[in-house]
């Protein structure tokens, strides 16, 4: 892999769950439990978002990202 990939690749590992922090930063949210009661992780969570917000907490990162200027490979993936 080359190495400018791999820059993008570990920067939006790091940056994947930001989504999960932007919702549960906001205790109106009800985020939290939100994540309790779909398990955490996986379909359960993805299902427990669209039900709550009409989106998920990974499009919610991703529209963050965007506001933040970063660039659109990290906000893909």
């Amino acid at each position: 892999m080359h190495e400018p990939r791999r820059r993008v690749n570990f920067t939006a590992g790091l940056l994947h769950e930001i989504g999960k922090l932007l919702l549960a930063d906001d205790p109106a949210t009800g985020y939290l439990e939100i994540m309790t009661q779909a398990g955490v992780e996986g379909e359960g969570l993805i299902a427990a978002d669209r039900a709550a917000f009409q989106a998920t907490h990974a499009k919610e990162g991703a529209y963050l990202l965007d506001l933040w200027g970063l660039p659109l490979p990290l906000a893909e993936l």
